[in-house]
């Protein structure tokens, strides 16, 4: 998943993570700039998703 959904979010209970072993973490996407570059450089290479 891209993003959040608006409104209160996901609502989960720790417990039911720790039975299946999940993990739910976040990364840092960058600056604005860094986005822009990356953006740039799959346009240039025709990089597909």
């Amino acid at each position: 998943m891209v993003g959040l959904a608006p409104g209160d979010g996901l609502k989960v209970s720790a417990f039911d993570l720790l039975g299946n072993w999940c993990l739910i973490s976040a990364s840092y996407p960058g600056s604005r700039n860094e986005m822009l570059e990356v953006s740039d450089l799959a346009a240039e290479k025709d990089l597909k998703s």
